[in-house]
């Protein structure tokens, strides 16, 4: 007989070290279906945003400071990484 050792890790064990719970395939996928499932619910919020949004009138809209074509990038871009279109109307066009 040969002198082999088969380790955990072929066995399927977790490595010494790493805890069971993390290897927990039903932890795991607990996990992923709640990330999906946040998601899923952030996704709806923002259509019902945008839906709202566009419902609105052009006049009321731009009273809060949108463009009908700035819908979605109002909605779905942080403030930060939105790129927003000023107008001056007293700057003059060279």
């Amino acid at each position: 007989m040969s002198n082999m050792s088969l380790t955990s890790r072929e066995y399927g064990f977790p490595k010494s070290g790493t805890s069971a719970r993390a290897m927990d395939p039903f932890t795991h996928g607990t996990r992923w279906l709640m990330n999906a499932w946040r998601k899923h619910q952030e996704s709806r919020a923002n259509a019902i945003a945008i839906a709202q949004l566009r419902a609105l009138d052009d006049r009321i809209l731009k009273d809060i400071g949108l463009h009908r074509g700035e819908i979605a990038s109002a909605v779905l871009n942080p403030p930060d990484e939105r790129r927003i279109r000023f107008h001056n109307a007293n700057a003059s066009h060279e």
